[in-house]
């Protein structure tokens, strides 16, 4: 049995609790269905709020539901001193009581946050795998783990662990309907609303391009100071804010050409890997992307890569505008050649050969 302590939700505690993550929800939900194919798994975690009393002092009653596997969220105290106690004390209380140690053969953690939990286990010969998924320095990509996971290929390149494995998942869905391409051509961003990851360079560099069949849609939470009036200043640009799966699809299949506009001179962008790129993939669509450290020299072949500037986006974009039929053909076709390379199955069974061996 695989336990596997990671963020797995339901639509309904994003409406609630706002802090919880869309893309690794998205992500580890997609882990987990590829993991049940092999072993039986059971899903142990949290919802995580700040702690109060800016969130919830007490996450109430434990919930219970089933995607592919038996999911747990569980209680507790959410008060500086007695968070970290609480928390590891759930894990342990319900493991002793619900699960039979001796049927585990595996716990895998999304990043170190439950790393005691896993301590715990592995007292009883169960192999610990750590997947680190966001850092923001080096020192939150170690552990005490027996397996070391790195979605960033820097953060994989630069580990000093022997028992390392780089590992970012793979296409989501696919979802091609050349149909529903909208008239005008739609640029999309979907993500955090942050300078970082370049919303607001892209919003300046879109404002720069004289084309009034254009337009720009961007998706996701969160704002930086003096975003909604950059929104308002281009009656081009559409703010959609957090929407529904369903929403989104609606919105990417709309969509010309999808943008991942990641500063590169953010250093924290080196030890994490944008996901969304599984989602814009699945589209067949040209995707304009800066090149972060965090993502893998293979993709290069597969993006449209550009720097992150005003001039040099500006220019990509007008260059992917020029294209005509049989350019987006032949750039959709190469996107299918690393379709078929990179499907969940395929890289979750490459994952499991390596941290069952």
């Amino acid at each position: 049995m695989i336990v596997l302590l990671a963020p797995i939700f339901q639509e309904k505690h994003f409406k609630q609790y706002k802090v919880l993550s869309i893309a690794a929800n998205k992500w580890c939900n997609h882990l987990l269905k590829e993991l049940t194919s092999i072993e039986e798994c059971i899903v142990l975690y949290h919802i995580n709020e700040p702690l109060f009393p800016k969130g919830k002092i007490y996450l109430s009653t434990d919930h219970y539901f089933k995607y592919n596997a038996p999911v747990y969220l569980l209680s507790y105290i959410n008060v500086p001193i007695i968070r970290t106690y609480s928390l590891n004390r759930s894990y342990k209380t319900f493991i002793e009581k619900k699960i039979d140690i001796t049927q585990i053969t595996h716990v895998i953690t999304y990043n170190r946050q439950l790393s005691s939990t896993a301590k715990y286990l592995q007292q009883y010969g169960i192999k610990w795998s750590c997947i680190y998924a966001d850092a923001n320095t080096q020192n939150e990509l170690i552990s005490d783990a027996d397996f070391h996971i790195y979605l960033s290929y820097y953060a994989y390149k630069n580990s000093k662990f022997k028992n390392k494995f780089h590992f970012d998942g793979g296409i989501y869905n696919l979802n091609r309907n050349e149909g529903l391409i909208s008239q005008k051509k739609i640029f999309l961003y979907s993500g955090a609303i942050r300078k970082e990851n370049g919303v607001e360079l892209m919003i300046e560099t879109f404002k720069q391009i004289n084309n009034s069949n254009i337009e720009l849609w961007i998706c996701g939470k969160g704002k930086f100071d003096g975003f909604d009036e950059k929104v308002k200043s281009d009656k081009r640009i559409k703010y959609y804010g957090l929407v529904s799966e369903k929403r989104l699809n609606d919105l990417y299949n709309q969509t010309f050409c999808f943008l991942n506009p990641r500063l590169t001179s953010s250093k924290e962008n080196n030890y994490n890997f944008p996901s969304k790129l599984f989602d814009y993939f699945s589209y067949g669509r040209p995707i304009i992307s800066t090149y972060t450290e965090g993502i893998a020299p293979f993709y290069k072949d597969y993006l449209i890569i550009t720097e992150d500037s005003v001039d040099a986006l500006k220019k990509t974009i007008e260059r992917v505008l020029s294209w005509n039929k049989t350019q987006l053909y032949d750039y959709s076709n190469k996107i299918k050649h690393f379709e078929k390379e990179n499907i969940w199955n395929k890289k979750v069974r490459q994952l499991w050969n390596f941290i069952s061996h």
